[in-house]
């Protein structure tokens, strides 16, 4: 989240019109938003100007140095945050996407299967039955004619 033109020019002492000058002239860039303010990157704006802390004891001039250094190292703490924030959804996302697979996979698993051998079975019994009704002895009528009956 970018600071606004007045959020910059509390954190670093200057005027919303210097900033808005050094955001015209390019050596501080900002993009504007849905609604038409200015978003500026703190990173970017510490870069260029340095960071008005108020000080009610006089220090060394390394500690405005400090802050500003540590404002920026903030912020890329904060986009890396933000990164991680992302990363995390697209786990969840897809720890959600692997547990709908594995609850496909359970049913698959479990669900009662058609016994392989069956057809084999069926066909085998069938093959015998054919081969008994082709050892079946054919029993023919003998049919005797008129003289062999009469005759004996």
């Amino acid at each position: 989240m970018g600071y606004t033109l007045g959020q910059a020019s509390n954190a670093t002492g200057r005027s919303k019109s210097t900033i808005q000058a050094a955001i015209k002239s390019g050596r501080i860039s900002a993009q504007k938003d849905d609604i038409g303010q200015w978003s500026i990157d703190p990173a970017e704006l510490h870069r260029v100007f340095a960071v008005s802390v108020p000080n009610t004891h006089k220090s060394n001039d390394a500690e405005p140095t400090q802050n500003t250094e540590l404002l920026i190292e903030n912020a890329k703490l904060k986009a890396r945050l933000e990164a991680m924030g992302e990363l995390k959804d697209q786990i969840e996302a897809e720890r959600d996407n692997l547990r709908e697979q594995n609850t496909r996979i359970s049913a698959l698993l479990t669900a009662p299967k058609a016994d392989p051998y069956a057809a084999i079975l069926e066909r085998l019994e069938a093959i015998e039955r054919e081969k008994v009704v082709e050892k079946a002895p054919i029993v023919e009528q003998q049919h005797n004619g008129f003289w062999k009956r009469f005759v004996g």
